[in-house]
């Protein structure tokens, strides 16, 4: 899969997971169940050198290829090389790596830097990136996703903030290729499955029906 296929899928999927890097390996075989059945089709794996090698090979196996997975909160190359090797199909960092970004050209992966302003998110694509993960939040994180958009309408805008059931549809209309859910998906350790798939499915719903939603 090209950078270019990623971020489509990305755009078709509109709602990514995020995953702890601390998940027991005992839990991914129900969580990635739970997951297609929502369907959510891409997920997130916060990177821990400890588990997550194991969880994302796990989650490749399990779904059969039927998750784009990414890696997020790397900072050296050594550990974009790792999650790559483990046959993630992106990679995110909190702030802009150029270790990191050097890494994923070697081994022909998306990039996908934190960015916190429209200057950094031109700085961004002036250095060849084609994907950013803008940090915003609260009542106007819509309205900053948007200006971010039409500065930019060259990257594709993954929104990282605090996307509930009641907000979603709102970073839909901005134009944001997709947004990152953890906290209204994920509750605690004692949810059910089938909490999940109906967080999911909620969270689906607001952003597929909202206007201007742009997936393809």
């Amino acid at each position: 899969m090209n950078n270019q296929q990623t971020i489509d899928f990305i755009q078709r999927a509109g709602i990514i997971a995020r995953l702890p890097g601390d998940l027991p390996l005992a839990d991914i075989t129900p969580l990635a169940d739970a997951l297609l059945a929502s369907p959510i089709e891409a997920v997130e794996l916060v990177w821990s050198a400890d588990t997550a090698v194991s969880l994302a090979a796990d989650l490749r196996e399990r779904s059969n290829g039927r998750l784009l997975l990414g890696a997020f909160g790397l900072e050296t190359g050594e550990q974009a090389a790792e999650a790559a090797l483990a046959g993630v199909h992106y990679i995110s960092c909190e702030r802009f790596c150029p270790d990191v970004l050097l890494a994923c050209r070697e081994h022909d992966l998306l990039y996908v830097p934190g960015i916190i302003s429209i200057m950094a998110a031109q700085r961004a694509w002036q250095k060849g990136i084609q994907a950013i993960r803008l940090r915003t939040g609260g009542p106007d994180g819509p309205g900053f996703a948007e200006a971010v958009v039409e500065f930019m309408p060259e990257l594709a805008i993954i929104v990282d903030a605090d996307v509930q059931a009641d907000n979603v549809g709102a970073y839909a209309e901005t134009g944001a290729a997709a947004v990152i859910a953890g906290s209204s998906l994920f509750a605690s350790a004692e949810q059910t499955m089938a909490d999940i798939i109906t967080r999911a499915r909620v969270l689906q719903s607001g952003w597929r029906t909202a206007d201007g939603y742009g997936g393809v």
